[in-house]
């Protein structure tokens, strides 16, 4: 008894000690119900697709308006006849360098063509009396596929998700149930309903029906100059903000393609017509462009994406970059971006120099378009992101990320030599995406939307061990809100700057190109006091934005995000009020409480008819702060709710556990060091700075000290050694792949040989034989003889490359002994070259690979059940076990060859 008594204690205590490291959360053991969590858990929803039963739409109803919406856009996307806008008007230089800042390519414009027929269909059905509802739930897919719009639906090619250590560039596969989800080029979700005119696609317009007030008036009389810093806040925060928020997001206005080049719809063209322009009229009373002439700003409506299996319903908008906080504007959203800023051979990101400067990000060849620098030598930058020469501030965060990323690489060959190019770029890949989440959680949105909203909206990080909050059932897609007001909000954060006017810094590339210039910028960034927030952006964004040289004018950026938010139909500002729990307001006097400036309510009562046509920017940016917040309530709340699906949607996130993404306890205990102001010191030859760069220095908690200080100390790389360095084979997989179509040429001869041998030799089994019995019961299924057949070529593969054999080409393979290949082979992936093999685990033999064998999906550690494949019964190692996977051997095999 005292025996079984020690044995169960010491269970538990073992229990205890794993079990420690991991919190309860939606991942592992499931929390206790407490009612306070449950009050501030954050509201994220979009439309709700109601399971209920509704009458189908006849089918030869959706043949026809699917046949009539088609022949519409088909018609619409015939651009051979365009011709671009004229280039004498005063803006054409802004217009072109907006459209090199959102650049479009072909198979986006392809990917939109079924969203266009889908949406038009949509409205045709709804002008005939249907609901919305009845569009999303009372169709037949099949009547959908075998319209004309299931001929132009994309058909996302199928793909297992592995259980992999690397996320994927473009988001795919992050989500394993839905491998789209958060993916690039894929519908951006919404926080509230859409407030489409039609419901289903025009801009919003005024509750009574009526225009909406004019974008470029409500710029000039609603929005002020800048004339108020924060007192505590930097520029950090600003900067910071943006490079997350285009991490998330991004949109891209529709243009032309001709001869391969992004050209802006001519929408101010007399006689021109297209059912994506938007453009910005230009009141009689704005002397800014009468002087020169321009009474029209052309602009063109949001790309939209197909939904899922290209459902109906209204517009949605398509995400150019994936949801994750992925450093995509560092290393890109797609593999060939990807590939095309990698120095390959060392697992570094390409870097550039200039005069004694090193480290400076590569630059653009094609720049020579937009780039506004006096010096022909001093090109604009490539980056992930083509927002990056946008204002140096911008380039400098790129730049220091580029270097972090050279600097882990470099740190990590030290510690493992053996390592190759792939892995020492996965892996400091891995780590820069880990640390830059770090810094948004724990330094930039404590700033933002301070401590309170932190934990109702659950985003504080843990400060310890591993974190079990991964939900598979949330979407970490990208908000619409939060995407199409994010940038606008940051550069309404940043104060004038007298002596260099942001008209001349934009796409200029020049401070970069200083002696010290990077560290000056830098310094700027974490010493200047922010614009505290309000209803005000400097002018040069409302008018001079990408400002030409020769005019003198440039673009409105508050116009223009206006015009995009209508065109996405989001909902006004009082609406979304509404939807985030907060006072409804009725009038608006009701808005003197709480907007930062009372008389800015007076001002919207002479522009807007009612409270409830107040534009969602308008709203935020004039809502006066919380206290402990920068910005006001509902801005938080939209803030709160993206950040929140950011991280709990988020499968390779830094914080969670999972085999095989997962870090270390070690390497998270490391990563938890960064800072910013660390990252900053151990990049540039600045030599103090303030703990917390996201706030302005003080005399007590946030004094500037010497960067050697160990106040913040560096990572310690020692967490990332990998003990053992595994052993090279001296052939290509060029050569691999040779051998194993021998192999398999080998081994139809030997079944060939097997055959005729079986049949001149073998006599027929007599009823009642024991070993007609016999072979009867040990039979082996069709597909149990495919595996087997996968393995004989495995198999003869390895023969020959123990034999030396020379291949058909004439190729010599060198001698290798049988110690180094069972060391080598295993390590070796011939997953592409060799078939897989169906699932036969089901009754029916129907079953996919994926339900019998779910190797791609993560642990569900909630489940008190195990699987019948064995997958998973390991945490750390989910493959040990799993059914159909060698035996091991207890000893090194003996086998005579």
């Amino acid at each position: 008894m005292n025996i079984y008594l020690f044995l169960c204690l010491l269970g538990s205590f073992w229990w205890n000690v794993v079990s420690d490291r991991i919190p309860c959360g939606k991942s592992f053991v499931p929390c206790q119900p407490d009612a306070l969590s449950a009050n501030i858990q954050p509201r994220v929803y979009g439309v709700q697709n109601t399971q209920v039963k509704r009458s189908q739409i006849p089918e030869p109803l959706i043949r026809v308006a699917a046949h009539e919406a088609r022949l519409e856009v088909e018609k619409v996307f015939n651009e051979s006849g365009i011709k671009p806008l004229d280039y004498r008007h005063p803006a054409i230089v802004s217009i072109r360098e907006y459209n090199w800042l959102h650049p479009i390519e072909q198979h986006m414009k392809d990917n939109s063509l079924s969203a266009y027929v889908s949406t038009l269909i949509s409205r045709k059905l709804k002008q005939l009396g249907l609901k919305e509802a009845d569009l999303l739930n009372g169709l037949s897919k099949t009547g959908l596929e075998e319209s004309a719009l299931g001929e132009i639906c994309p058909r996302p090619a199928t793909q297992t998700c592995l259980a992999t250590s690397y996320r994927s560039f473009s988001g795919q596969c992050n989500n394993v149930q839905n491998p789209l989800w958060g993916t690039s080029l894929e519908p951006m979700q919404r926080l509230a309903i859409p407030a489409y005119a039609d419901g289903i696609m025009s801009p919003r317009e005024a509750k009574s029906g009526n225009s909406l007030p004019n974008a470029r008036k409500l710029s000039l009389e609603l929005f002020s100059n800048p004339f108020e810093r924060h007192s505590s806040v930097t520029e950090m925060a600003a900067y910071w903000f943006h490079f997350v928020a285009t991490d998330i997001g991004e949109v891209v206005p529709n243009q032309c393609l001709l001869k391969g080049l992004s050209v802006s719809l001519p929408c101010c063209l007399s006689g021109f017509s297209h059912p994506d322009c938007d453009q910005i009229d230009i009141p009689a009373s704005d002397s800014f462009y009468k002087r020169v002439g321009v009474s029209c700003l052309p602009h063109s409506r949001t790309l939209p994406a197909p939904r899922e299996d290209c459902q109906l319903g209204h517009r949605e908008q398509a995400n150019k970059v994936s949801s994750f906080i992925d450093a995509s504007p560092i290393y890109g959203s797609s593999k060939e971006t990807a590939q095309a800023l990698r120095a390959h051979g060392s697992g570094r990101l390409q870097t550039s120099s200039y005069f004694g400067l090193y480290d400076l990000l590569p630059t653009d060849l094609n720049s020579g378009h937009y780039c506004q620098s006096d010096d022909p030598k001093k090109k604009c930058f490539a980056s992930g992101s083509t927002d990056v020469n946008l204002l140096p501030g911008i380039s400098a965060i790129h730049t220091l990320w580029l270097r972090q990323h050279n600097h882990l690489v470099d740190k990590l060959k030290e510690v493992n030599r053996h390592w190759s190019d792939e892995k020492l770029y996965e892996e400091a890949r891995r780590i820069v995406i880990a640390q830059i989440q770090h810094i948004t959680y724990t330094e930039m949105l404590p700033v933002i939307i301070g401590h309170e909203n932190m934990k109702a909206f659950d985003v504080i990080t843990a400060e310890s061990d591993f974190e079990s909050g991964y939900d598979v059932q949330i979407d970490a897609t990208a908000l619409n809100e939060f995407v199409t007001l994010a940038s606008t909000l940051a550069f309404s954060w940043i104060a004038n700057e007298a002596k260099r006017p942001f008209s001349e810094q934009f796409n200029n590339p020049n401070r970069l190109y200083e002696h010290f210039g990077l560290e000056r910028v830098l310094q700027e960034l974490f010493s200047d006091r922010a614009e505290k927030h309000g209803l005000k952006i400097s002018e040069e964004f409302r008018g001079k934005f990408l400002k030409s040289k020769i005019s003198g004018v440039g673009l409105d950026l508050i116009a223009m995000t206006l015009k995009q938010e209508r065109d996405h139909g989001l909902p006004s500002y009082v609406s979304m009020r509404r939807h985030c729990g907060l006072s409804k307001l009725y009038t608006f006097n009701d808005l003197r409480e709480i907007v930062s400036e009372s008389y800015v309510a007076d001002k919207m009562s002479n522009l807007y008819e009612t409270v409830e046509d107040i534009d969602l920017l308008v709203g935020v940016m004039a809502e006066k702060p919380t206290k402990g917040s920068f910005v006001g309530p509902t801005l938080a709340c939209i803030i709160g709710n993206q950040f929140y699906k950011t991280r709990r949607g988020d499968r390779f996130w830094y914080e969670n556990f999972f085999a095989p993404s997962a870090f270390t306890a070690e390497q998270l205990a490391q990563i938890r060091r960064t800072s910013l102001a660390r990252v900053i010191c151990d990049l540039t030859d600045i030599s103090e700075i303030q703990p917390h760069t996201f706030m302005t220095q003080d005399a007590y908690e946030n004094v500037a000290i010497p960067c050697d200080s160990t106040v913040f100390p560096p990572m310690e790389m020692s967490a990332w050694i990998d003990p053992e360095a595994p052993l090279q084979l001296p052939i290509t997989s060029e050569t691999i792949q040779k051998v194993v179509q021998l192999a398999e040429k080998n081994r139809q001869e030997q079944r060939k040989r097997e055959s005729q041998n079986i049949r001149r030799n073998q006599r027929s089994f007599q009823k009642g034989d024991p070993l007609f019995a016999y072979s009867s019961m040990m039979r082996a299924k069709k597909e149990a003889k495919e595996i087997a057949q996968v393995s004989e070529i495995l198999l003869e593969s390895t023969r020959i490359l123990f034999r030396g054999e020379t291949l058909p080409d004439g190729e010599e393979i060198p001698a290798l002994d049988i110690t180094s290949l069972q060391n080598i082979l295993p390590n070796i992936d011939v997953s592409t070259f060799v078939a897989n093999y169906t699932a036969f685990l089901s009754e029916d033999g129907q079953a996919t690979a994926d339900e019998c064998l779910p190797k791609m999906l993560p642990c569900d550690h909630t489940s008190r059940y195990r699987t019948y494949s064995g997958w998973c019964n390991n945490l750390k190692f989910p493959h040990y076990g799993n059914a159909f996977t060698p035996l091991r051997h207890l000893t090194p095999p003996v086998y005579d060859d």
